[in-house]
């Protein structure tokens, strides 16, 4: 029996200025995350718009998680922010 590989999700990469529902999954899912790691800022709107406060709270994350602090989020940070929300 041939067994298939993991089926993977690949997220476009976010940043200031982008504006969708996977910016609203990543608010989401921050502010989910933040309950557990406080140092990162809630985001008081979350309504799909990268904004100063998501990419405060996205860089806040990359470093509490040792990641590229470019307010980004890349392939690496959304891999991430996957892993620590099913964690919490």
């Amino acid at each position: 029996m041939r067994r298939s590989a993991p089926c993977r999700i690949t997220r476009p990469p976010l940043r200031l200025g982008s504006a969708n529902n996977d910016v609203r999954l990543l608010q989401i899912r921050l502010n989910r995350i933040s309950n557990n790691y406080p140092n990162i800022p809630k985001i008081p709107y979350v309504n799909g718009i990268f904004a100063d406060a998501t990419e405060n709270a996205v860089r806040e994350f990359q470093k509490t998680f040792n990641l590229a602090q470019d307010g980004i989020v890349g392939s690496a940070t959304w891999f991430a922010v996957e892993r620590i929300y099913a964690a919490v």
